[in-house]
């Protein structure tokens, strides 16, 4: 993907993050869009924040032709002011959408059902086979897997664990399915 920026006359940078944990806590169309929502607000999980400010900063630093750290001192100010937050619902303004909805993320759509799925053993987790929960998020309807197959926007995962946190058995939820 470097390549191809650099052959377009792009100044291109690659993050390479670790696809065997999922970002965040959430998978699925509504619950993807508040936590991204929440990372805006300050108040999102620290992986997805993270990523997040890097991402933001790459694409600052870019533009302006500054350095990363000034670039990330940049993003994690417009952060913690509200100019992101802010940015975000003028465009959702300027494409028609409903900025009620940022300011009160109760307004998206909620699954019927709830399944709470406890851990079986206490330990830590050891892997996680992120594959086979994207699969889930699709049979669920959080995504395709034919152009065709409809969406759920309330369909997702909400995973609270990941690799390497403790769990104790029956006690603590590593997993909501919605």
């Amino acid at each position: 993907m470097v390549n191809i920026g650099k052959l377009s006359g792009r100044k291109t940078i690659a993050v390479i993050t670790n696809m065997d944990v999922p970002l965040g806590i959430n998978i699925g169309n509504s619950l993807e869009v508040i936590e991204s929502i929440e990372v805006l607000r300050g108040n999102g999980p620290k992986d997805l924040t993270d990523i997040s400010i890097c991402l933001a900063s790459c694409m600052v630093m870019l533009c302006k032709n500054i350095s990363k750290e000034e670039a990330e001192k940049q993003v994690r100010e417009v952060i913690s002011n509200g100019k992101a937050l802010d940015k975000l619902k003028s465009v959702v303004k300027a494409q028609g959408g409903n900025v009620d909805w940022i300011e009160n993320t109760d307004n998206f759509p909620k699954a019927k059902y709830e399944i709470k799925i406890k851990s079986p053993k206490t330990g830590f987790i050891k892997y996680m086979n992120t594959e086979e929960i994207g699969k889930i998020s699709c049979i669920l309807g959080a995504g395709r897997e034919k152009k065709d197959d409809m969406l759920d926007y309330s369909a997702g995962i909400s995973i609270y664990k990941k690799t390497s946190d403790f769990v104790n058995a029956r006690r603590c939820f590593s997993l909501y399915v919605y």
